[in-house]
């Protein structure tokens, strides 16, 4: 098998969810109010009661033999269910709650597919706290400056990336509202110590339970930052705080340059504050929009968000586990409609139409996408529709190559899992484990937003080249109606 390199990117403060599977649902309005699609959260059993390993183990296992899209065909369904059945009977694994995590995590993990997520109940209460767009932390993302090589476990499923010398830890993003911004930490900065302990052998995970912690607490980061030819440590001691995460940030660049960035497509309020930024943006500007670090989250935001940038085009194409098959989806945008067209394993086409968002942008306005190796899921679908379908150029490194969806259950005792149901193909064009490769490639330097002046060129060039190719449109028009006024 060809050597594959995992990305990896989790906010500091909590797991993120990637991708939801969907149905159709009502329609826009030409404002935000609703959806166009509702998530399909398949419903659980999820009472309070003393808790039975054997009854949660069980009810893991017949979601995943339900919608897995490994195990769309018969056969090997059979023989995975044979495996993994009674694998535990007699082990004492599921007479504790640590022990029944234990072997639910591996069960999953034998699928082979490195986003199906178990959670257990303090990592589902983290997930919580994220889509509700708040919660307690410093107020930072991050992720690997390079691209660790994939390992796999026992089971053969992907493990989480080593942190070492050739594998560094920086901050995708210092929020500009949150205390670890004011404390002086940026975007670039090298993470190599948390509380005196240096980060090398941990995971992404270790780091997240190192700096969460209680409201009004502190924790100290130390971080390397080039310093002309000089990496100097400093160590900034910080005082935890309930965060609102910035979802879309508005600036200004000047020359007519709008920069607009989404951290993620998690929080519920994002479409409609993405709304009011997109508003912003001059009719005769360009716009840089920045989708570094972003992780991802629901699809229905991401379809949102795409008609808001785009006047046509497919936005993706999803291939989804359908019983002991496969349908292929599309959503695509005709000028005053959202079209979903499925087309079911049995030859059946099941096309809908449903009224779209106007666009805001529009079409004659230069987009500039900046992306990075925390760029995953939903924002690989904005990133990939505006490249693919030559909407927008894109600017950074390439994406995380998450090309597939889950579908998101709820589970008994707190629980929840996500188990991967479909592919998604932005413009219909595969991304899974490729990513997006930026059509201006640019490796980010610590200390510096380096590949946020390289987008501000490149938005000013297609500007300026627009406004110039505008001017000729006029000179010429205007030529040809004094020739006819003439006659």
């Amino acid at each position: 098998m060809r050597k594959l390199r995992e990305k990896l990117s989790i906010l500091v403060f909590s797991f993120f969810v990637f991708g939801l599977f969907l149905e159709v649902s009502e329609a826009f309005d030409s404002g935000w109010n609703a959806p166009t699609y509702s998530v399909q959260q398949v419903s659980s059993d999820k009472s309070v009661a003393r808790f039975d390993g054997r009854r949660l183990y069980d009810q893991v296992l017949e979601q995943l033999l339900k919608y897995h899209i490994a195990l769309g065909n018969a056969k090997e369904r059979e023989a995975w269910e044979t495996e993994w059945r009674h694998k535990y009977d007699r082990s004492g694994e599921l007479d504790s709650e640590e022990g029944t995590d234990r072997a639910i995590l591996i069960m999953v993990r034998s699928l082979g597919q490195r986003f199906d997520y178990y959670m257990n109940a303090e990592q589902t209460r983290q997930n919580n706290e994220q889509a509700s767009g708040n919660f307690v932390g410093i107020g930072m993302s991050l992720g690997f400056l390079n691209l660790p090589d994939a390992k796999s476990d026992k089971v053969g499923a992907p493990i989480e990336p080593i942190i070492d010398d050739l594998n560094p830890i920086v901050i995708y993003d210092s929020f500009e509202e949150g205390p670890a911004y004011a404390a002086g930490l940026r975007t670039g900065d090298r993470i190599i110590a948390v509380d005196g302990k240096t980060v090398g052998g941990m995971t992404l995970r270790d780091i997240v339970s190192r700096i969460r912690g209680s409201e009004g607490t502190k924790v100290s980061i130390t971080i390397e930052r080039t310093q002309g030819a000089n990496k100097e440590p400093l160590s900034i001691s910080i005082v935890r705080a309930r965060v609102e995460i910035p979802v879309v940030k508005f600036k200004d660049l000047g020359d007519g340059i709008a920069y607009v960035k989404l951290t993620d497509f998690i929080a519920q309020t994002g479409p409609a504050k993405m709304m009011e930024a997109l508003k912003k943006v001059g009719s005769g500007g360009a716009l840089v929009l920045d989708l570094r670090g972003n992780p991802g989250g629901n699809l229905d935001y991401a379809i949102a968000i795409a008609q808001m940038l785009m006047a046509e085009g497919e936005i993706v194409e999803l291939r989804s586990r359908n019983g002991d098959g496969v349908s292929v989806s599309s959503v695509s945008l005709l000028e005053n409609v959202l079209i979903e067209s499925t087309n079911l394993s049995d030859g059946t086409l099941s096309p809908r139409a449903r009224r779209r968002i106007n666009p805001i942008i529009p079409k004659r306005i230069p987009v500039v996408v900046l992306i990075n190796g925390g760029s995953a899921s939903a924002s690989e679908i904005i990133a990939g529709a505006l490249k693919f379908s030559r909407r927008g150029q894109t600017v950074g490194e390439p994406t995380t190559g998450k090309g597939v969806g889950q579908v998101v259950i709820p589970l008994p005792y707190g629980r929840t899992i996500n188990i991967t149901n479909f592919e998604f193909r932005p413009n219909g064009d595969t991304i899974d484990w490729q990513g997006i490769i930026p059509d201006v490639e640019v490796k980010a330097e610590p200390g510096k937003d380096n590949q946020l002046e390289e987008a501000r060129k490149l938005a000013f060039e297609l500007l300026e080249k627009k406004n110039k190719l505008d001017r000729r449109a006029r000179e010429v028009e205007q030529k040809h109606r004094n020739q006819f006024e003439s006659k």
